[in-house]
């Protein structure tokens, strides 16, 4: 008797320990953060000077709002860009169009359409367009002051332009470029993750190639994706004529609104240092112009030397190893590398004067020397693909096809 008062003391001890591990945690197949965000993102009613934005925004690397700015500046796009006017000026341009509201990032969704058969439908089926901003397409569109000059005027990407009939629910994702997005129809609603928590959104099922996550954002399995239950989050609403700055590498799912939705997007590299004597020597426009410059390539050279020194308050001449081809480490490479970067020749070379530096002349002097990697490579496949020149001196390469880059 005593042996089976025992045995249903177990069994029922079991069943209650199952009971208790079989439980579903709080926000179990729910949308992804859907309990209250810890703070709302920052806004301004402007555009800052570009000195404000890269003090407060691109460096640190927080998020901001732009509350109405397209009202208030010359944005061409915002006023023209009906679906009549674009069918007329653009529409026998190729775009691509996802063929579901719900971002997958499988191709089989994804088609090419001339965007008139696109604007002819899409708000009768469930598809959004993006589209890289042809030559003709940015014509309407402005640069913000915020991004004018210090720097960030010649690390300008792409643009890209969105379009749905609202609906849409991306995936949770991160970007490897600056995002300034501006809304000229619609509204779109932006749950956003700082990349401090990457560890967190990396453990479970994150394709780091792609820069996605694969939980269903809208049923999200906290049995499957444990480190995602009560993550930190900021919100953001942003609605016509708004723009909102997203940080390189930010997590973010966004969502779309409205029976037309149409943003572009800028995508953007960060300047290292800002070069506040660029500023001095340009005009500021107050609201926005016309002129932009796509990122040069080589600016990538710039950007990987100030990266590997990131740490390093001023660089010394053994310093330059770390970019130097292991059979370019000599006194001699180092010390003229040390003599072009050094324009105040205290005999040690500050981030603000590899920012300013001639870079043009720098790459065609050393490109031959320098282990920079991935970007070297990159550069010097791009050079080859320029001149259609296989000779092996990348330097000449580089003076052949410095009038295309």
């Amino acid at each position: 008797m005593k042996n089976h008062h025992l045995y249903s003391f177990l069994l029922l001890f079991k069943f209650a320990a199952l009971s208790v591990c079989d439980e579903d945690p709080p926000g179990h197949m729910q949308p992804i953060c859907n309990y209250p965000p810890v703070q709302s993102v920052a806004t301004m009613d402007d555009f800052p000077t570009p000195e404000y934005f890269f003090r407060w925004f691109t460096s640190p690397g927080h998020p901001v709002v732009f509350k109405s700015v397209l009202d208030k500046i010359d944005f061409p796009a915002y006023h023209k860009w009906t679906d009549d006017y674009l069918r007329k000026k653009f529409g026998m341009e190729f775009a691509q169009v996802e063929n579901t509201k719900k971002e997958t990032r499988n191709p089989d969704d994804t088609k090419q359409r001339f965007m008139y058969r696109f604007l002819d439908d899409y708000r009768q089926r469930n598809q959004y367009m993006i589209h890289e901003l042809s030559t003709k397409m940015r014509d309407d569109v402005r640069v913000p002051r915020c991004l004018q000059c210090g720097g960030f005027h010649n690390r300008v990407d792409t643009f890209l332009l969105w379009m749905s009939s609202g609906g849409t629910t991306s995936v949770l994702h991160h970007d490897s470029y600056e995002n300034l997005n501006c809304i000229l129809d619609g509204v779109k609603v932006f749950k956003m993750i700082d990349k401090e928590l990457k560890e967190r959104i990396y453990a479970n099922n994150f394709n780091e190639t792609m820069g996605y996550s694969r939980v269903d954002v809208d049923k999200v399995d906290l049995h499957e994706y444990p480190n995602l239950r009560d993550i930190p989050w900021i919100e953001a609403r942003i609605e016509k004529g708004d723009c909102i700055y997203i940080p390189k590498d930010w997590f973010h799912v966004v969502y779309s609104y409205g029976d037309r939705n149409l943003a572009v997007n800028t995508w953007f590299s960060n300047t290292p240092v800002f070069n506040a004597s660029d500023c001095e020597l340009r005009e500021l426009y107050s609201e926005a112009n016309q002129y932009y410059k796509n990122k040069d390539k080589t600016e990538t050279i710039r950007d990987a030397i100030i990266y590997i020194f990131r740490e390093t308050t001023k660089i010394e001449k053994n310093d330059f190893d770390l970019i130097l081809l292991e059979s370019a480490r000599t006194d001699e490479n180092r010390n003229q590398i040390l003599e072009y970067l050094d324009a105040d020749h205290d005999g040690v070379v500050s981030g603000e004067e590899i920012e300013t530096m001639d870079l043009q002349r720098f790459v065609e002097t050393f490109l031959d020397v320098l282990h920079v990697p991935p970007y070297t490579d990159d550069l010097k496949s791009h050079l080859r693909n320029v001149t259609q020149n296989q000779i092996d001196s990348y330097s000449h390469l580089f003076r052949l096809a410095r009038d295309e880059l």
